[in-house]
């Protein structure tokens, strides 16, 4: 997954790539158990959690469990070349605007989330230049469902001076498609930013390998007020385009959730 490693890529598919992975996790664990037991404990762990990602990724109670005595130094080792990788790509977006590379943002973002067992709202707050203010965890909640508060998000990004934003959080079901859930609480939170003239750019739903953007499917207004939008929002739900009436006290819900 990271991009800047001067090792070989794992070469075709099937066994040989099999083989080529669990060489590169033992050597990876090797400095934490020994070459003798680095081969073993590779093909466990590869076994159990499917890729090098989802092993570095893992739970660090479940590779003690799976690996017995091996089990702490490896979870250890483990989760250090996890927040290795996570760091370093992290950084790469520091460097550049965010929207840039697309592909820079969806590599950080599925090896910060792609294997969280629970799901997880996070926030990017924006300059005028799409630089990275801040990222931020809003929420954490079970294995299908997050709360999320738009009127705090919103809250923070003035408090941040931020220009734009982009909505993430993971599915740990690994299917990335949103929810009816997710779509309605991607409605209330641009349509709060849309009052402060925040631009959210995109709302990104990270799962196992892949991801779902929500700009990418045309599925965000661009450069609305509140009460465009809420003509845009009864276009895009197939609402009758009668006549529709901005009131002061017509308010958003405080809270909204996230659900697979």
């Amino acid at each position: 997954m990271v991009g800047h490693t001067a090792l070989r890529a794992p070469a075709g598919t099937g066994p040989d790539r099999a083989l080529d992975q669990q060489a590169l996790l033992a050597r990876l664990l090797s400095p934490a158990t020994g070459e003798d037991r680095a081969g073993d404990c590779a093909s466990s762990l590869l076994d159990r959690f499917g890729s090098i990602a989802g092993s570095l990724a893992a739970p660090g109670p479940e590779v003690q469990r799976l690996l017995a005595d091996d089990g702490s130094p490896c979870a250890l080792q483990l989760r250090d070349l996890h927040d290795l990788v996570v760091s370093v790509l992290r950084q790469r977006l520091c460097d550049r605007p965010i929207l840039s590379s697309r592909a820079g943002l969806k590599g950080y973002l599925l090896a910060a989330l792609a294997h969280e067992a629970r799901e997880q709202l996070r926030v990017l707050y924006l300059d005028n230049r799409n630089g990275l203010i801040l990222e931020e965890i809003t929420g954490v909640g079970t294995r299908n469902h997050a709360p999320v508060y738009p009127r705090e998000i919103v809250r923070r990004a003035l408090e941040l001076g931020a220009n734009a934003l982009i909505l993430v959080h993971n599915h740990p079901s690994g299917d990335p498609r949103p929810s009816a859930a997710d779509l309605s609480m991607t409605d209330q939170v641009v349509a709060w930013c849309a009052v402060f003239q925040i631009e959210v750019h995109d709302h990104v739903i990270v799962g196992r390998g892949k991801t779902f953007s929500f700009e990418a499917q045309g599925l965000l207004p661009r450069g609305e007020t509140r009460f465009e939008h809420s003509l845009w929002l009864r276009k895009r739900r197939g609402v009758g385009a009668g006549r529709v009436t901005p009131r002061g006290e017509d308010r958003q819900p405080a809270t909204a959730s996230l659900h697979e």
